[in-house]
């Protein structure tokens, strides 16, 4: 169940963070910025006072208000990707291509190698700028790796060298007015399967919902706090169902899609869940 009594709290950013969803372009990178926006949001909810006053000491002042320094944070969670074209040397650290069928080690540096080298920015630097890059590139990086494509290449006859986590794997989608649409499987996903694009969608109410989906409360719920190896595995193992019920060239069933959203709302919360525990562990 979505935590009610904290309901007040998140109300509090609610605002600002739908003042920057006006202004986020719609280029679909990583997650896409609604998903990273949503795990934002309630990974600040659960930061502890400690966490939160570091937070804000990195992205705004220690006085900042935590209204303004929720909203600094749910933007800060799209800043990865702002930056990839002027600081293309960080590009392959969005994703791990892991291929399968196949057991061959995925090249480095990548998404599992990105956040061990920024926590231990975070933890040690003596640079502020350095730890408050480390901050924002990992806010970013835990959204990626629960993003089941970001992490895995599936090899085929016609994809030898793989398909780049789903993005050379093309399906047909209905637009907007219900035309088919031809759009990368790894797109489709990043856009939360075209959950993120109806009009209701707002970031508090999709956080409502995937903490609704998967409560961490819990008590199957794993705790994986700097487990990034469990949670690419965890990825891993659902970017393989991601193929399960599509046929490339071919539209995408109702139930393909339902299944996708169940999905992409459990991986939202268990990220939100998982990136406040692990900044509460940093700083506790």
């Amino acid at each position: 169940m979505a935590r009610q009594e904290t309901r007040p709290r998140k109300s509090l950013i609610a605002i600002g963070v739908a003042c920057l969803m006006l202004f986020t372009p719609s280029v679909s990178l990583a997650w896409g910025p609604e998903a990273h926006k949503i795990i934002a949001y309630i990974a600040f909810d659960e930061l502890k006072p400690t966490a939160k006053r570091r937070v804000a000491e990195l992205l705004l002042s220690p006085r900042a208000p935590q209204s303004i320094v929720g909203q600094a944070f749910v933007d800060a969670s799209t800043w990865a990707d702002d930056i990839r074209v002027l600081r293309p040397q960080f590009n392959s650290e969005h994703f791990i291509d892991r291929p399968f069928p196949g057991n061959a080690a995925p090249p480095q540096p990548n998404l599992l190698t990105a956040l061990n080298k920024n926590l231990t920015l975070l933890r040690t630097s003596p640079d502020k700028n350095v730890r408050l890059e480390a901050l924002k590139f990992i806010i970013h990086y835990v959204g990626d790796i629960h993003q089941p494509l970001h992490c895995s290449t599936r090899i085929s006859s016609q994809y030898p060298k793989g398909d780049a986590g789903g993005n050379l794997f093309q399906i047909m989608v209905a637009d907007a007015g219900g035309k088919p649409r031809t759009i990368s499987l790894h797109s489709y996903w990043d856009k939360g399967l075209d959950n993120f694009s109806l009009s209701t969608f707002t970031v508090p109410q999709a956080a409502d919902d995937a903490e609704r989906a998967y409560s961490k409360r819990d008590p199957t719920t794993p705790d994986f706090t700097f487990n990034f190896q469990g949670w690419g595995d965890e990825s891993f193992k659902l970017a393989q169902d991601a193929y399960v019920g599509v046929e490339e060239g071919k539209r995408v069933s109702v139930v393909y899609r339902s299944k996708g959203i169940a999905t992409m709302k459990v991986q939202l919360a268990r990220a939100g869940y998982r990136l406040g525990a692990l900044l509460n562990a940093i700083w506790p």
